[in-house]
């Protein structure tokens, strides 16, 4: 009779906690700022701020510029963005999650 041992540990790979955003855009929002849940993933130094399209496939979307409340101020966030009512990824392409830099939010340019 074999015996199996499992070693498990408990040290998760990508400390994630979750933290909020204000989404500015001058279309969807009408140029004000929206409150949005976010799992955050890490903190990077990337200097170009990154504008994503976000939404379906259609012709309506958005270019929405995206900016972090977080406790990284100096770096840009990567984040996930996520719907706080069903969980699924915002913009997502055929399962594939999507990854936006965020930046601290100062208000709408």
């Amino acid at each position: 009779m074999r015996s199996f041992i499992t070693l498990v540990t408990a040290l998760p790979l990508v400390l994630a906690g979750t933290s909020s955003l204000k989404i500015c855009t001058n279309a969807n929002f009408g140029g004000t700022c929206s409150t949005i849940d976010l799992t955050q993933r890490k903190c990077s130094k990337i200097e170009d701020p990154y504008y994503k399209h976000l939404g379906s496939a259609e012709a309506s979307k958005t270019i929405t510029r995206i900016y972090s409340a977080s406790n990284c101020p100096e770096d840009k966030l990567v984040a996930m963005l996520t719907s706080p009512s069903d969980g699924k990824d915002l913009g997502a392409a055929g399962g594939k999650a999507e990854y936006v830099l965020v930046q601290e939010c100062t208000g709408c340019p």
